[in-house]
């Protein structure tokens, strides 16, 4: 009873520990790097240290809810597992490094044939085109899923058939297929949902030609593959010359046949500017700013267009930015200034893959960081995915929990320390990530100095029982000129 027989007002519940709470854990969990190893690290961390609840944690990380969330919040930035190489057979090779590294197996296609010919990679997801004629195999990898489509029959005629996969969000399990097709000055394509799973045709306007006194030109695919940008796939064409416009010097022009995945709307319009008056060159498109740009590669000079509005009301591609390959690789110009070549195109982690003296260059444009890889002569395709969290990967590392784990760890905890502030359990676990960092590095010291003593104390050893063996050999004096020689018998001279 308080003061004046009032009763005392009830205590105030104690506040739950914001570790506790499922929904400020899986904000920190999706504010983690979108590597195969960070969601089942931060799981294994959980269990060693028994600070956190378990159950619930590995629960989250496994839960498929959670996963579409986690690759929504990070749809601008699918990790590169890594690339196939050619069309066929189909070869995969990993380029992350352990314990990020899928293993090779995961990408085995076992549907028994030989003729499996890739046709495109995007959102997990791989189009292929089996043998030579209409029907198409869908294939996520990661999960095993397999689905057989066939293209109407009219659609065979218009080889060579360029295509392309896709789902309209990450998160979404359904996927779209879009197969395209040229036929004199116009685009023909064919859309399938695997919701409905029905196609339907759309036919583009045809391209005009490059002059009114010039008819509708003769259109060919570019060897480049397609991109996305935003809602719409685009694909690289040019206008197939004559023997006399050969002759003639006439140049390329280049066009852009794009399809909008939302609206169904199919168009070819025509690339205007300098970048038709280059010789020599490499092109395809790439995504720059939501927007989509050009890239050529002429010799060792990268150079970035952008399509701009002019003064008149007319679109024009002038050049953005510009990477001397020569001061950012390692080429020599000498020999290898005219066998650079555009091996594929990694369009959510903007790298080019260059090829040269056997030798592929992974080249971000943003960073121009660059990786080596070994060259197989042939067009790469990168696979831009998600895996989905294994609870046992954490295993692949055997042993005590690596620095990289407490690291991993320390990170979240920082995102949740930043959501509410001033709570002590955070200050107390990622002080105990500190502490256990600099434990392992004391270690590694540890062994690396009790492993420099042993070689030392082995050598010295060795050096000593050498010395053992050796015999004792003491250079005698030299006889002088004048010295007499004793003959063994003692006779006098």
């Amino acid at each position: 009873m308080a003061a004046g027989g009032l009763p005392s007002p009830p205590s105030a519940p104690p506040p739950l520990s914001p570790i506790d709470l499922d929904d400020l854990l899986t904000e920190i969990l999706l504010r983690l790097p979108p590597l195969p190893s960070s969601l089942p690290r931060a799981s294994a961390v959980c269990r060693r240290w028994r600070l956190l609840v378990c159950r619930r944690w590995r629960l989250l990380v496994c839960d498929p809810v959670f996963f579409r969330r986690f690759c929504l919040h990070n749809r601008r930035s699918p990790p590169m597992l890594g690339f196939f190489v050619g069309r066929r057979p189909l070869c995969f090779s990993p380029t992350l490094e352990v314990p990020n590294r899928v293993p090779r197996e995961r990408f085995i296609l076992d549907n028994g044939r030989d003729d499996n010919e890739i046709i495109d990679c995007r959102h997990g997801f791989v189009l292929i085109l089996l043998g030579h004629g209409d029907r198409f195999l869908v294939w996520e990898p990661l999960t095993g899923f397999q689905h057989h489509i066939t293209a109407p029959s009219y659609f065979r005629g218009l080889a060579p058939i360029h295509g392309a996969v896709l789902r309209l969000a990450w998160e979404d399990e359904q996927f779209q297929v879009v197969l395209i097709g040229l036929e004199g000055a116009r685009a023909n394509a064919l859309f399938y949902s695997s919701k409905n799973m029905v196609w339907k045709k759309l036919v583009s306007p045809s391209l005009p030609g490059k002059d009114p006194s010039s008819g509708p030109p003769t259109i060919s695919f570019r060897n480049s593959p397609p991109v996305l940008v935003g809602n719409s796939i685009h694909w690289l064409v040019y206008d197939r010359l004559s023997l006399s416009d050969v002759m003639d010097g006439v140049r390329l022009s280049n066009s852009l046949a794009a399809f909008d995945v939302s609206t169904h709307n199919l168009s070819v319009a025509r690339v205007v500017g300098d970048i038709n008056n280059m010789t020599d060159y490499q092109i395809l498109a790439i995504p720059e700013e939501s927007a989509v740009s050009l890239l050529t590669l002429s010799g060792l000079r990268v150079d970035i267009w952008r399509r701009i509005t002019d003064c008149d009301a007319n679109n024009c591609w002038v050049i953005t930015r510009s990477i001397d390959l020569n001061i950012r690789l390692p080429i020599d110009p000498q020999r290898h200034a005219g066998r650079v070549i555009i091996r594929g195109l990694a369009e959510y982690n903007r790298m080019l893959l260059l090829s040269s003296a056997s030798r592929v260059f992974a080249l971000q444009l943003d960073t121009i960081h660059y990786d080596k890889f070994r060259d197989s002569g042939c067009w790469y395709h990168p696979f831009e995915s998600y895996c989905r969290p294994d609870p046992s990967m954490h295993m692949a590392c055997p042993g005590s929990i690596k620095p990289e784990e407490y690291q991993t760890a320390k990170a979240a905890l920082e995102v949740g320390s930043s959501c509410i502030s001033g709570d002590s359990r955070f200050t107390r676990l990622m002080k105990e990530c500190d502490d256990r960092i600099a434990e392992e590095a004391s270690q590694v010291l540890v062994t690396t100095f009790s492993e420099s003593t042993t070689v030392a104390t082995a050598t010295e050893d060795q050096d000593g029982a050498n010395l053992e063996k050796t015999q004792l050999t003491v250079e005698m004096p030299k006889e002088s000129p004048n010295t007499e020689t004793v003959t063994g018998d003692g006779d006098d001279s």
